[in-house]
């Protein structure tokens, strides 16, 4: 059964607005020499980290939408994880690129109020497997260029596309 997929558009949406927001850091590296490669990185970070806050919403809502359909059928809950995991996962790693999305999404909102070392979390645990710890520079775009390769990685229809096909089969694998 093909359920709407009512998220996807505002997601589709936010996702666009920060996809633009990469050709503004080419615009201002083009026409300010100052604002170089570490700048960019700098900037290209949040704008990953806001794209996976984004996503992890989207995630949360199907991880929902999966456990009502369940309930209503008189099946139990799922937990977040066990669905987070239904996902292929990212080369040599025991962690999905769903995972992968949703952890790097807490990384980002939670980082400032680490410090060092970081703590010992699902969170850390699942990046750390993915190769991304304390010492990681800019760990949002790491996990990004590994999501989509290096040079996709700001392209973010695929970003879009890899949650709506993991929707449709998480929804048609668990309901």
């Amino acid at each position: 059964m093909h359920r709407p997929d009512f998220r996807i558009d505002w997601v589709g949406t936010v996702l666009d607005s920060l996809e633009s927001a990469f050709a503004r850091i080419a615009e201002k590296g083009r026409e300010q020499p100052w604002f170089d490669g570490l700048f960019q990185m700098e900037q290209a970070e949040a704008i990953f980290g806001v794209s996976f806050v984004t996503a992890q919403v989207y995630i949360l809502g199907t991880w929902r939408e999966v456990n009502r359909s369940r309930q209503s059928a008189g099946k139990r809950e799922l937990e977040k994880i066990r669905l987070y995991s239904d996902a292929a996962h990212c080369d040599g790693t025991n962690t999905s690129t769903i995972l992968l999305v949703h952890q790097i999404a807490n990384y980002y909102k939670h980082h400032d109020e680490w410090g060092d070392p970081w703590p010992n979390n699902h969170t850390t645990t699942a990046l750390a497997d993915v190769g991304i710890d304390a010492n990681t520079e800019f760990p949002c775009c790491r996990a990004a260029a590994m999501l989509f390769g290096e040079d996709h990685a700001w392209q973010f229809g695929r970003f879009r596309e890899m949650l709506a096909e993991w929707r449709q089969r998480v929804l048609s694998t668990h309901v």
